[in-house]
């Protein structure tokens, strides 16, 4: 899990979603608000219209925290960054699968600092 310096509180959620910038992939949609402090801050959502079990959600958001977690070096700084899930296809995605298609929702995005994403 992400510190929670790191993690985007919910009532800046909303003001991400709103006026952020959208970038997006097949599984994922990324939107993206500069957020003016030294660190970037991000959010993970799966909405419950995605997949109604909790576990399946909670599963899924703690997988892309740890993926986030061990890549937060190489993501820009001053962003509030907010993925969303767009497709239920991604709960049968190994970790593996995972990381590979947020690294290049990311990447898409241009919020990494360099192409290396291991």
């Amino acid at each position: 899990m992400l510190k929670k310096k790191y993690r985007l509180p919910r009532r800046d959620g909303g003001v991400v979603f709103k006026q952020g910038r959208t970038f997006g992939n097949a599984f994922f949609l990324t939107k993206v608000k500069n957020n003016h402090l030294f660190y970037s801050r991000l959010a993970f959502v799966v909405p419950s219209k995605i997949e109604k079990k909790p576990t399946k959600r909670n599963r899924l958001r703690r997988r892309v925290y740890e993926v986030l977690r061990h890549q937060y070096k190489l993501i820009r700084e001053g962003l509030d960054i907010l993925i969303i899930v767009q497709n239920p296809k991604i709960f049968k995605k190994t970790y593996p699968e995972i990381k590979k298609e947020l690294k290049n929702t990311l990447q898409k995005a241009k919020l990494l600092r360099s192409r290396s994403f291991h």
